[in-house]
């Protein structure tokens, strides 16, 4: 992991702007910050400085984007769960990140980017059969969202596949994913530190 303080004043700028333009996006959808961060800032320091150095940014983003959303309550009652599950997937994918450091998470982050990019492909959203077992997959997303989200940064894919399926209107959307986020940015938070 590369310090701060040693970093060319040229990608200090780069970060900046990777963040400020990342803001903008999480601020036009709901999310999206690590989602358009993490490859910018990886592109000029490596995946452990990158993943580090927007933790912060990313449960900040993601905070205001909640407290700015309305009310929870709904959100809560019907996805109680998630945050347990993206806890546990977040929980093993940051321990993944801290004891594994010679695994390529950039492919990893590759690869989820690719996917994400394809929704529309693998009929984004047009999944009856997660609808109809909404229980039965949401360990599956939550857990996945956590392991991406400790290892490569970004957990929006697995989330915004089960919800779509799910049919959730926007604003719900936005919550539910947001309350995953912050749990698996807090935990991954608490591994770096201990």
């Amino acid at each position: 992991m590369t310090a701060i303080e040693s970093l060319p004043m040229a990608v200090i700028l780069w970060l900046t702007l990777a963040v400020v333009f990342s803001g903008f996006i999480q601020g036009a959808l709901g999310f999206g910050f690590p989602f358009v961060a993490t490859p910018l800032v990886a592109m000029v320091v490596d995946m452990r400085t990158a993943v580090i150095t927007l933790l912060l940014p990313t449960l900040a983003t993601c905070l205001v984007t909640l407290t700015a959303s309305g009310p929870l309550a709904p959100v809560l009652r019907r996805f109680w769960m998630m945050p347990i599950y993206a806890f546990l997937g977040a929980l093993a994918g940051t321990w993944l990140f801290v004891t594994a450091p010679g695994t390529p998470f950039q492919l990893l982050l590759a690869l989820i980017i690719v996917v994400y990019l394809n929704l529309d492909r693998i009929t984004r959203g047009n999944w009856p059969l997660i609808r109809r077992h909404e229980r039965t997959f949401a360990p599956l997303a939550g857990v996945a969202a956590g392991l991406f989200e400790g290892t490569a940064n970004v957990a929006a894919p697995p989330l915004i596949i089960y919800y779509l399926a799910l049919g959730l209107a926007p604003g719900m959307l936005v919550q539910a994913l947001q309350i995953c986020f912050i749990t698996g940015k807090t935990t991954q938070f608490t591994v770096l530190t201990v």
